[in-house]
């Protein structure tokens, strides 16, 4: 799952810090350890995606009126983009 998550950032021209792709990792494992009869590999990482690019988006709306905001920041997740388990 984290292997499709990167391919579907990379797709979209965004890249993970470090630590923003280990809290990815550890929540697909925590959902994976914890499946139930009815878990999809493939919903459960698009619904985390959108789920991230929402929280992305929050954080530069706040960011882009602070001084020194650089727009790289759009290709970037951070970890408190993720959504920790």
């Amino acid at each position: 799952m984290a292997d499709i998550f990167r391919m579907k950032a990379s797709k979209d021209q965004l890249s993970l810090t470090p630590e923003a792709d280990s809290v990815m990792v550890e929540y697909f494992d925590n959902l994976y350890a914890n499946r139930g009869r009815n878990f999809a590999n493939a919903r459960e990482v698009n619904n985390y995606f959108d789920n991230v690019k929402r929280r992305q988006s929050s954080r530069l709306k706040q960011r882009m009126e602070e001084p020194g905001f650089n727009k790289e920041e759009y290709k970037l997740l951070l970890p408190e983009d993720m959504i920790k388990s």
